[in-house]
Parts: C-alpha cells; structure tokens; sequence
C-alpha cells in the first residue's frame, strides 16, 4: 500500500464542497529531511511535518508531532514506515501517550516497511502519534522521499 492508495481529498479531488463531518488529516515525513530518530523502550513519536492535508477537525501540535482530534467519532487510522535500512524496532501508534494494542508491529526479524491500519472510537480532545520502540534503543533513519506517513479519517 502506498500513501496515495489512502489519501482522500473529497472537496479537492470531486470540487465538491467540504461538510463539517469531513474529519481527516495526512501528515508524512521524509527521510532526507528528518534527523536520526532513537527509538527508545517508551516510545519516540515521529515528526511527520511534510505532505500535510487536514480539515478543520484535526489540529497539529508545532513540532507535528502530535494530532489532536476536535470531533469524537470512530475513526481510520493507517500509517506507514519505511527505513533506508532493516531495524529491530517496533511501530505503533499512540493516544494520549498510551500505546494502541492494534496498531503495535513488533518484527521477528529486522524490517524495512511498516503499515498497519486499525479503526477506533477518539474522543474530542484526543492525541494521536505515530512512534517506533525499541527495548535497547535503536538508531533509525528513515528513506529519502516517503519516509513514513499516517492518515487519519473518520469514518462514523
């Protein structure tokens, strides 16, 4: 699965008019620009400050790190990580600094790609993060281009 296969842009795409339950956001970050990222036991969420699409129900903290939900709902949350050389660390996503069990990828052997996509109930006010963790620490950089990535959408 590539970005564009879950990046919707209904007002953008169809012309039509964008309605306020249009909740959605998609951030991504690359690899040529992002400095080395130590993933840690607790969890280092991933500055995702390029390739950024939101509505008006999704706000992002300064460092775009962090993506705070305006309007509760179910919702589809999707990323992907793609390093520029096979680590051991696992990727998850975080709601209010807490690991969502679903999203949690812990490889067997080391990875270059990580995708998972999971659906869940957020409430206003809620904080998304993308993070990788490692039980040692790890060192990872990502590749140049689309070097990780994650979509927000509610869907209900």
């Amino acid at each position: 699965m590539n970005c564009y296969s879950f990046c919707r842009l209904p007002c953008c795409l169809t012309g039509s008019t964008l309605t306020p339950e249009a909740v959605y956001a998609f951030v991504g970050a690359d690899g040529a620009d992002t400095p080395p990222i130590a993933a840690v036991p607790t969890g280092v969420n991933l500055p995702l400050p390029r390739y950024q699409v939101f509505s008006w129900g999704i706000l992002s903290n300064a460092a775009s790190t962090e993506f705070t939900i305006q309007r509760s709902g179910v919702f589809r949350l999707a990323y992907q990580i793609n390093t520029q050389y096979p680590v051991s660390s696992a990727s998850q996503l975080a709601i209010n600094h807490t690991q969502a069990d679903a999203s949690l990828l812990i490889p067997a052997t080391p990875q270059r790609h990580y995708a998972a996509e999971v659906f869940l109930f957020l409430n206003h006010g809620d904080s998304v993060s993308l993070q990788l963790t490692h039980p040692s620490g790890e060192t990872v950089l990502l590749q140049s281009g689309i070097g990780a990535t994650l979509s927000i959408e509610r869907i209900g």
